[in-house]
């Protein structure tokens, strides 16, 4: 779909269509066409005739932050008082969390870019998109939605290794919804919880306690559902704790360009691992206040 709309528009060449129609799934063919629009608008800002694979991604930025406006978690109503600079540090801790954390992690998708401000606007976004197996089998297993869920802890695990347990902001509230509804979601309809297991239930039903067999199953099904949020905020820690140097360089990177695409990203990943990883210095860790199932993050740290 992403190639017919792109007709009449000049690209560069290394511009993959293939990789933009998987990042905006469900876009229909007005949006698609207005996509293409703003990318070479993008482009003509820039000074350029030809679009980028950059340009179709900051645009696409630019349309998704305009749908969220004050819904936004990173929006003027959300955080109003916000120093510019802390907000614009804390937005990119954000972003590079859930890059880094979706790189690392073996069953999840491939990064395109991630951005902090894109076009001056008050959003940060991580695109990632589906890996051809994925695309062509179309099958959605139980480690690419567990690897979906530490993705989506990653940004609010971030804000407490780096400002410390009673600082977190509002910024990962969003995700953590979401990571909520999704862990509810596997536990109540495809049977992935530990105590319910395949006795799978309606969402609404989970949630309805006027009998006594119901109370009992809405507990269990509770229980479920912060064991694998539990589990997925242990590999956020671990991930980031772990690559805590390569993590600071790679926010100050984003926190300086704006965005970073998918490629350039996976590189200084592949750069950094030519080294030691290096976990979190213990001065911090002595700082942070884990939940009790976080005891084994730092067994081995040096």
């Amino acid at each position: 779909a992403g190639v017919g709309h792109g007709r009449g528009k000049r690209f560069e060449q290394k511009v993959d269509l293939g990789v933009i129609a998987k990042a905006t799934p469900g876009f229909t063919g007005a949006e698609l066409m207005n996509l293409m629009n703003q990318s070479g608008l993008t482009a003509i800002r820039k000074g350029r005739e030809v679009i980028s694979q950059a340009d179709v991604f900051e645009a696409l930025d630019e349309i998704q932050a305009e749908r969220l406006g004050e819904s936004s978690p990173f929006s003027a109503k959300q955080l109003s008082g916000t120093p510019p600079s802390l907000l614009r540090k804390r937005m990119s801790i954000f972003a590079t969390a859930k890059a880094l954390v979706g790189c690392i992690l073996p069953e999840y998708h491939e990064l395109a870019r991630v951005s902090v401000n894109p076009s001056g606007l008050s959003s940060t976004f991580a695109h990632f998109v589906p890996q051809e197996e994925s695309v062509e089998t179309n099958v959605v297993d139980r480690a690419l939605l567990e690897s979906e869920l530490v993705v989506l802890m990653a940004g609010y695990c971030a804000e407490k290794l780096a400002f410390g347990d009673k600082n977190v902001s509002v910024l990962g509230n969003a995700d953590v919804e979401h990571a909520r509804a999704l862990a509810r979601q596997m536990v109540c309809e495809y049977g992935y919880g530990k105590s319910v297991g395949m006795l799978t239930l309606p969402p609404e039903e989970a949630a309805d306690q006027e009998t006594k067999v119901s109370h009992d199953m809405h507990a269990l099904v509770d229980a479920d559902v912060s064991a694998l949020l539990e589990q997925a905020e242990v590999k956020a820690y671990k991930g980031l704790a772990k690559n805590w140097r390569l993590f600071e360089a790679l926010t100050t990177k984003l926190y300086d360009e704006n965005n970073i695409m998918g490629t350039d990203f996976a590189s200084l990943i592949a750069d950094a691992y030519r080294f030691d990883s290096s976990y979190l210095p213990q001065e911090k860790k002595e700082k942070i206040v884990y939940p009790d199932h976080e005891s084994e993050i730092f067994t081995g740290a040096a």
